[in-house]
């Protein structure tokens, strides 16, 4: 986690098995043992600018990997996630 943005080990390539665009809705859930933190859907952008200042977004970070964020706020405060394994996420297009 950086900057309250969720980092997952979900690679760029693990990715293009949904043929995404930037811009395009994706459904994200995720969970912490057996408890649901999140389920929403969000868009996979560029770049944080690709959103308006406190709206999620999807995107690949700087290794090179699926990341989950908010536009000027933290994720990891607003929904209470720590780093651990415990953490499962999915993600499909909408």
């Amino acid at each position: 986690m950086r900057f309250g943005h969720i980092w997952t080990n979900i690679t760029e390539g693990d990715l293009k098995s949904l043929k995404l665009s930037y811009g395009d809705i994706l459904t994200v859930e995720l969970m912490y043992k057996d408890r649901e933190l999140f389920r929403g859907v969000i868009p996979f952008c560029k770049t944080f600018y690709d959103v308006n200042p406190g709206d999620k977004l999807v995107y690949i970070n700087s290794m090179m990997n699926v990341a989950l964020g908010i536009h000027q706020e933290s994720f990891a405060d607003l929904y209470g996630i720590k780093a651990g394994p415990e953490y499962k996420i999915r993600i499909t297009g909408a």
